[in-house]
C-alpha cells in the first residue's frame, strides 16, 4: 500500500480551488488518509479511517469526469440556448417533440459493431 494523501489533497485543490480550505477542514491534513491499494480489481472503500482505492478505480473515475466534461463541452450551447429563449428544459418533454439530426449523429436505437464481427 502506497500513501497518496499529497496527491490527493493537490487533486481535490484544482477540483475546487475556491473551496479548499472548507474541504482540508473535513479532510484533515494527517499522513495515510488515502492509500493506493495494488490489486487488479476495482475497489473504493473507507476504513478505519482511511480511504483505500486502486489504479483501475482511479482510472475509471478520471474516465467518467472526462466523459462528463465532454458531455457539458457538447451540449452547454443548447441549454444555453434554452435559458435566453426561455424555453422550457424537462428531457421528458423533449423527448416527445421531433428533433433533427445533427450531422454524424447516429439514429435511435442504433447498435454499432465492431468491423472484425461483422
Amino acid at each position: 500500500m502506497t500513501d497518496i494523501s499529497k496527491e490527493a489533497d493537490f487533486l481535490l485543490q484544482g477540483a475546487a480551488p475556491e473551496r479548499y480550505e472548507e474541504i482540508k477542514a473535513h479532510w484533515g491534513e494527517q499522513a495515510d488518509r488515502v492509500r493506493l491499494l495494488e490489486t487488479e480489481e476495482f475497489l473504493l472503500q473507507h476504513i478505519f479511517g482511511t480511504v483505500q482505492i486502486t489504479p483501475k478505480t482511479l482510472d475509471a473515475i478520471w474516465l467518467m469526469g472526462f466523459a462528463v466534461w465532454k458531455a457539458v463541452e457538447a451540449y452547454a450551447g443548447i441549454i444555453r440556448l434554452f435559458v435566453v429563449k426561455g424555453a422550457d428544459f424537462d428531457p421528458a418533454v423533449l423527448a416527445q417533440q421531433s428533433w433533427p439530426r445533427l450531422f454524424g449523429q447516429r439514429p435511435a436505437g442504433f447498435k454499432w459493431i465492431p468491423a472484425g464481427l461483422c
